[in-house]
């Protein structure tokens, strides 16, 4: 059994490269490319494109979208001070699994789908044995290259904050968002462009709302990007709200 896994999904302007850097590693890591207007492919040798670690349970998470036990999965990432947003979504009439990381959106189809649910499901068992076990050795050659600094790197702490359909415990995740909340503001994120979205109030908290938009998307939004008053006891129908471009377009609700 192979010990490295990469596979390319690439259309005619955003690929994306799934790749397992060893059977002992308890991620994966996902690749976005996007096709420049010099029709040039982004070059991640050069610092471009856009690169996330996924997690076993993460993992596990997207194959529940991928087998539609979920209908789709939103949320964060926190990787030293940069903020990344991550949406799976069907689009039913079409046939198309949609993945968006930022700006980046990728589209999939029948049978990239059907082999993208194969390869997880094959790299979450080949994790669960190998990278939970206690007798884990390696070979002068992959010990040099876990010592190089980008392999290091994807060991730094990293956090993630995650919006399914429901919150199990959202008192646990309050934290998360006031932390989230305060990183936006401590990285300075200045946008002053504002945009009124009508939306149905799902949930609420002491520092966020869960917002249901019409086409049936869910998003938590921190309660300072939120610029207008609204009825917290009216769930029922939609209301109007003033609300940050950023994080719009950060969820892709623009």
């Amino acid at each position: 059994m192979t010990d490295i896994h990469n596979k390319s999904f690439f259309g005619q302007k955003v690929g994306m490269i799934l790749s397992s850097r060893s059977k002992t590693d308890p991620f994966i890591f996902l690749k976005f490319l996007k096709k420049k207007a010099n029709n040039e492919w982004e070059k991640p040798s050069k610092g471009e494109g856009k690169t996330i670690k996924i997690s076993i349970e993460e993992m596990i998470t997207i194959l529940s979208v991928l087998y539609r036990k979920l209908p789709k999965w939103s949320g964060f990432h926190s990787f030293k001070e940069e903020k990344t947003s991550i949406n799976l979504n069907w689009d039913e009439k079409n046939e198309l699994l949609w993945i968006r990381v930022d700006e980046y959106a990728k589209s999939l189809k029948f049978p990239q789908t059907e082999f993208l649910k194969l390869l997880i499901e094959h790299l979450i068992k080949e994790k669960i044995s190998f990278a939970t076990s206690g007798n884990t050795t390696f070979n002068k050659k992959e010990s040099s290259a876990k010592n190089s600094e980008n392999y290091l790197e994807s060991f730094e702490s990293e956090s993630f904050f995650e919006n399914i359909n429901d919150f199990s415990n959202i008192e646990d995740k309050k934290d998360i968002i006031e932390r989230y909340t305060n990183n936006v503001q401590n990285n300075k994120i200045k946008n002053n462009s504002k945009q009124i979205i009508k939306a149905r109030i799902k949930k609420l908290t002491d520092k966020a709302v869960l917002l249901i938009f019409g086409n049936g998307s869910e998003v938590w939004f921190p309660k300072s990007t939120i610029h207008c008053e609204f009825d917290p006891k009216q769930n029922s129908n939609q209301q109007e709200f003033l609300l940050d471009s950023w994080i719009l377009e950060k969820n892709h609700i623009l």
